[in-house]
């Protein structure tokens, strides 16, 4: 699959790209996170470009002495500098989220070279096949790397080494390009190697770099229309440098290149300018927005669902507990009736529920809780329990809807409203859940109660 797709883009490289005309190149946001594997097949929605080495010379872009901080200066010519075996050319795509910047490089190279491995955060590995990016994050650097700047550097073996301008260096005159290394910079990157590594009689194909910068990790928070500065760089090393004997020795075979068409990089005033295009659909930019509240928000979220739950619960819990009008003998709801003169006297349990009654008929529009009931009535909770328990098998709170409900019978029989308006008479303020406990306790919904 890979070798398809590498071939594809190697159609493309010709081609006359838009973006490469504009004055301002343009990223494109894209709402993805593509596995930093060295596959490209999951790119899609990117910037793409092409670059490549057509220097006969290697061009100062900067206009400033090529090595001009190296032993031997004076007597370095360009010119001496060994050509590369084979010119490379370079397919780039790029997007951004609020996570990470992203790049791949497609590197068509004949001759894969390199002979630094293993080595992590090496200031060296530009002498090994690989690319490097260079940006101002804050696009206002001049001439000099600043502390806004950074360089990425990726070869071959995909061994990774990060610079940063140093503000403390720019005073040093000896110094081309004030930047140091060991910077704690993370980031991801992965390398695809299709071919053999300095094997001098193979002819090779391509390698790919693919890589992941975290705005975190340099400093900034991306946003639509933000403008940086870029440099895409290329170094393409097709010699030996274990028989170099001086730092100018081993220049002789470092051919770098980049996408203006320059060899000297960290000059931030010759970079491209580039902008984040694009934006994130609005659940996305609130998710960005509110990223840091969501722990709270969870948290909260989960309270209340509980705490709803638990509500639920309980009137289940209640409802189940409704008696059955038929689970309760006529003796045991006199207080709800009329009172014949040959009636057995009230006993004390009784004369309570009587009164509770009353005063439940007098409130009966008012969502009425046990307590309330148990303080007119000059009775403690525990014992308004005990009183409902032995005598109607029920809670307090069902005694209320006991009362309510019979009331709420009658109500219904002299067709004095219809549900919906018998729910607000009694004060239930969920007429559906009236419903329920109505249908709990008589058998039937309110809207089908006859009386036998």
């Amino acid at each position: 699959m890979k070798h398809f797709i590498y071939l594809f883009l190697f159609l493309t490289l010709n081609s006359s790209l838009a973006q490469e005309k504009l004055a301002i190149v343009q990223i494109p946001y894209w709402n993805e996170n593509v596995k930093i594997d060295g596959d490209l097949s999951d790119w899609k929605e990117v910037l793409a470009l092409t670059f490549e080495d057509t220097l006969s010379i290697l061009h100062s872009g900067a206009q400033l002495e090529k090595f001009s901080d190296y032993p031997g200066k004076e007597s370095f010519d360009l010119s001496t500098i060994k050509k590369p075996l084979s010119k490379n050319k370079v397919f780039i795509q790029s997007y951004w989220n609020f996570q990470n910047l992203y790049f791949a490089f497609t590197v068509f190279d004949n001759h894969l070279f390199g002979e630094i491995s293993n080595a992590h955060n090496n200031p060296n590995i530009y002498l090994n096949d690989g690319i490097e990016i260079y940006l101002d994050t804050r696009n206002d650097s001049p001439i000099e790397m600043d502390l806004n700047d950074y360089q990425f550097s990726v070869d071959v073996f995909n061994n990774t080494v990060v610079f940063r301008g140093d503000r403390k260096l720019m005073a040093d005159d000896t110094l081309g390009v004030p930047k140091d290394f060991g910077q704690n910079v993370l980031f991801e990157s992965a390398v695809f190697v299709y071919g053999d590594i300095n094997d001098t009689e193979s002819i090779d194909s391509v390698y790919v770099v693919e890589l992941a910068i975290p705005f975190a990790a340099i400093g900034i928070q991306p946003q639509t229309g933000m403008k940086m500065k870029l440099d895409l760089c290329n170094n393409d090393i097709d010699y030996s440098f274990s028989s170099a004997k001086t730092l100018t020795d081993t220049l002789l075979i470092y051919w770098p290149f980049n996408w203006t068409g320059a060899s000297d990089f960290g000059y931030p005033y010759l970079w491209k300018q580039v902008e984040l295009v694009g934006k994130p659909g609005l659940l996305e930019e609130i998710n960005n927005k509110f990223s840091k509240y969501w722990i709270f928000i969870f948290t909260v979220t989960l309270i209340l669902s509980f705490l709803v739950v638990l509500f639920l619960f309980i009137r289940i819990t209640r409802l189940k507990k409704m008696p059955h009008i038929n689970e309760i003998s006529p003796a045991k709801i006199v207080f709800l009736k009329g009172r014949h003169m040959d009636d057995p006297p009230l006993s004390a349990n009784q004369k309570f529920l009587q009164k509770a009654t009353d005063f439940i008929i007098q409130n009966k529009s008012i969502q009425l809780n046990s307590e309330e009931v148990a303080k007119h009535a000059a009775i403690s909770l525990r014992n308004f329990q005990r009183i409902t328990r032995d005598e109607l098998n029920c809670t307090p709170t069902n005694f209320v809807y006991l009362v309510k409900l019979n009331l709420a019978a009658d109500y219904l029989v002299q067709k004095q409203g219809n549900v919906t308006e018998a729910a607000y008479e009694f004060g239930f303020s969920d007429s559906s859940y009236f419903s329920k406990i109505f249908k709990n306790h008589f058998g039937v919904a309110p809207s089908e109660y006859r009386v036998e």
